[in-house]
């Protein structure tokens, strides 16, 4: 399997094809080999080498040169990479899921690229057409009936707990649905945050997970 990329040297970065996605490899825009990061045999048990690859599942070109990979198989540790345009270690991060992880640059600034390390989501958080929607696998979706795509901050809090999930938006109760627990039976957290089916962006500042549904006060001391 190879993925083509072309960052500004206008060379191209690919997965290995052999050695179980172990390398990632810079070419030519002619196809001609320049290096090859990682040991092909994959990085192996015992001391711990940034620089080495196990299970590639995703790799995207920055706009400076560099690359993120993923690494998805089921050996821990699992993690997201980024390197320089030498093949340095820039930053990790490690506990992503086995299936679904895939990497992409931010079409408004290339500099930055986001990763998705979910195989399902059943609470999904969304900005559709401008209007705040929280989907909840099992009920209809809870939408605000005004928009909100204004570029002002405003706070979003879901909650599922007995009465129904419900939808607040800047600490005001917006619908509540009929599910008093979620219908995953999986202790994972499928939580899908982002612009939904848009091409819009969604910048989140702070995110908080609570292991009960919030009171209305303390929805609304949060919004203070």
């Amino acid at each position: 399997m190879r993925r083509q990329l072309m960052p500004p040297d206008f060379t191209v970065r690919a997965r290995s094809t052999k050695g179980g996605h172990h390398q990632v490899k810079r070419f030519t825009a002619d196809g001609q080999l320049v290096m090859a990061f990682g040991r092909p045999e994959g990085r192996g048990d015992g001391a711990y080498v940034p620089t080495d690859f196990r299970g590639l599942t995703d790799i995207e070109a920055d706009a400076e040169g560099g690359f993120v990979v993923t690494e998805g198989n089921h050996t821990p540790p699992r993690r997201t990479a980024r390197f320089d345009v030498d093949g340095k270690l820039m930053r990790e991060w490690f506990g992503a899921q086995h299936y679904g992880i895939i990497v992409c640059p931010e079409p408004n600034d290339p500099r930055h690229v986001w990763f998705m390390a979910n195989r399902w989501s059943d609470h999904v958080v969304s900005l559709e057409g401008g209007k705040v929607r929280f989907q909840l696998q099992g009920d209809e979706a809870l939408e605000t009936p005004g928009s909100f795509n204004d570029g002002q901050w405003h706070q979003i809090v879901t909650t599922v707990g007995p009465g129904g999930q419900r939808l607040h938006v800047d600490g005001k109760l917006i619908g509540t649905g009929k599910l008093a627990q979620r219908t995953k039976t999986s202790n994972r957290l499928g939580l899908d945050l982002g612009p939904g089916s848009g091409n819009g962006t969604v910048t989140i500042d702070e995110l908080q997970i609570f292991g009960h549904a919030l009171a209305k006060t303390e929805v609304i001391q949060l919004s203070d």
